[in-house]
């Protein structure tokens, strides 16, 4: 019984040597790793070319890396001009939603739950040109006296901080 479960666990082995050398993984894992979304033990770059199409991303999600699902609707929400998502699966459209409302509780996407892949909105990323989405500032207005504006400039300049910021340090 050994033998024939140590066959097919190099059969296997051998058809994800193959499907590892598809330019659809290739190109996924160069976007997440590049992204630093994803760690990989291997260097992708050579294969990055800037979006991350959805069709190779799923792709490689179902047949190799199922990490790669479990990011990839948060990574859409994150960084939308990124991923190249035209004729997405309604489960994906579905998912996108959820976490752009901020929802709570929401779908499932392809057997992954939703808390599993909402955790990824707030990751930071490696490059650092995306907060995460809990550290996104909210536009509010107020009508302040003109004693309260006057008084907040003389901070800003005093302190050499913007608006906001001196703000922000009064509720700290």
């Amino acid at each position: 019984m050994n033998k024939n479960l140590l066959e097919k666990v190099k059969r296997a082995a051998e058809r994800d040597k193959v499907k590892r050398r598809d330019p659809r993984f290739l190109r996924a894992m160069a976007f997440l790793t590049r992204k630093g979304i994803l760690r990989a033990n291997r260097d992708y770059q050579q294969w990055y070319f800037g979006k991350l199409h959805l069709k190779d991303a799923l792709w490689a999600g179902k047949n190799l890396e199922p990490r790669i699902l479990e990011v990839l609707p948060a990574i859409a929400v994150r960084l939308p001009k990124e991923v190249v998502y035209t004729d997405a699966p309604p489960a994906f459209l579905k998912a996108i939603e959820a976490l752009k409302s901020n929802q709570l509780e929401g779908p499932d996407f392809l057997g992954v739950p939703f808390e599993k892949y909402k955790t990824w909105l707030n990751l930071k990323l490696a490059d650092g040109r995306t907060k995460p989405v809990n550290q996104h500032k909210i536009m509010r207005s107020f009508r302040l006296s003109p004693d309260a504006i006057r008084k907040i400039e003389e901070k800003m300049k005093e302190l050499n901080l913007s608006g906001a910021e001196v703000i922000e340090s009064l509720l700290n």
